[in-house]
């Protein structure tokens, strides 16, 4: 990529995050659905940006995608939270898609400004037996002629509202003893026999609308599947690192917010004894060297991490220290972005609880980074189980 492109990228895109967050106010408060950031993102171009040239994108990696969504989530972490999941989407399926379907679904996208959902992490992890494995799914694929009817529900489905693209793991088949027999498939919102149900009501991320999709004997044509029958999960490894390092990125924009908004404040809030700036004051200025010293490991650990994905995915090569580094890179930047905002909150004190203020709002979108899979139990079990090689073939614990 040209560096006079990437500055002019870069440039457009700090421009949009401005307006998301002139806006990220309203859309909290009357939880609106935020149609005009996702209509900002289409007309700007922004919505192909990480697919190939041909399909009028920069062919952007996980590592510039990573930076595109921190950007991006300094305006509005909510709205930004639900495009992570069609970044990481087309990021990931650009190389798994056959032909066929990139022309198909790639090109649409592309050039009509659609939007894509995410597959949802299939969260495996320790799981060894195929009916445990199936259990990740509450989708069922009965196989008939031309393709397979479908039904079942999706759960967490993020940006549902502005959605055209919906990816799917799917149980087709028990009887492969040399695959999980679940298939990943493509599926239209406006498919018929799907429904968006109502559901998402959380205090955080208010705005994702991350509703439940029922599905009723919806037909899937044998064209929509990606990959292998069976192998959905094996066919689509990839995603889960671009999902793990796009949303961790999501929640490190809006810590750098939170970070942003205190060095100004700082000048003009006033200690009520000295009647100075709260800048001068020893403890104010050593909670802000806190901030910056772990909001700069953050950055590092991300960048690290999203380097080292672009090059092994590149090479196809062994995987294993990639798997433990993106878990790795989720447990510690969603934990300190944690810490990040309820400094920030220390500083400014009891006005940072006020309905609506930034750091109130910050504080209750951020404490949902912890909550996305692996939780930290079992995350911390798989990283001390693969560095240890000590990975059971039957039994969990020994």
């Amino acid at each position: 990529m040209v560096s006079g492109v990437k500055m002019k990228l870069w440039e457009l895109v700090d421009s949009v995050s401005g307006i998301f967050a002139d806006r990220a106010g309203h859309f909290d408060e009357t939880r609106e659905f935020p149609f005009e950031n996702y209509n900002l993102i289409v007309e700007n171009h922004l919505h192909a940006i990480n697919l190939p040239e041909q399909y009028g994108g920069l062919d952007l990696g996980i590592e510039e995608t990573t930076k595109l969504l921190s950007r991006l989530a300094m305006g509005c972490g909510q709205t930004t939270l639900s495009l992570a999941m069609h970044y990481y989407s087309l990021g990931g399926f650009k190389k798994i898609f056959s032909e066929t379907m990139k022309e198909k679904v790639l090109r649409d996208i592309a050039y009509n400004g659609k939007f894509m959902a995410s597959i949802s992490n299939p969260n495996i992890l320790l799981l060894k037996d195929k009916r445990d494995i199936q259990q990740v799914t509450n989708l069922k694929g009965e196989k008939v002629e031309g393709g397979f009817i479908v039904n079942g529900e999706k759960r967490f489905v993020s940006g549902s509202p502005a959605i055209s693209y919906l990816p799917i793991y799917c149980v087709t088949d028990s009887s492969n003893k040399y695959s999980y027999g679940i298939s990943a498939m493509m599926c239209r919102i406006n498919d018929p026999g799907i429904e968006v149900q109502n559901t998402w009501n959380l205090n955080a991320m208010r705005t994702t609308a991350s509703h439940n999709i029922r599905f009723t004997n919806v037909f899937v044509p044998n064209e929509m599947v990606i990959g292998r029958e069976g192998y959905g999960i094996d066919d689509t490894q990839d995603l889960i690192y671009w999902f793990r390092l796009s949303q961790v990125s999501v929640y490190y924009g809006m810590a750098v917010a939170a970070y942003e908004y205190i060095k100004s404040v700082v000048h003009t809030q006033k200690d009520h004894i000295s009647n100075r700036p709260i800048s001068f004051l020893p403890g104010v200025q050593f909670a802000v060297a806190d901030l910056k010293i772990k909001l700069d490991v953050c950055r590092s650990q991300i960048t690290y991490c999203a380097k080292l994905a672009d090059e092994l995915l590149k090479e196809g090569t062994n995987q294993n220290d990639l798997y433990i580094e993106t878990l790795v890179t989720k447990q510690f930047v969603t934990k300190t972005v944690n810490e990040i905002i309820w400094s920030a909150m220390q500083i400014v004190g009891m006005r940072s609880l006020s309905q609506g203020h930034l750091l109130e709002r910050l504080h209750r979108d951020i404490r949902a980074a912890t909550f996305h899979p692996p939780a930290e139990d079992l995350l911390k079990e798989v990283i001390g189980k693969k560095v240890l090689q000590v990975l059971p073939v039957r039994m969990r614990w020994v």
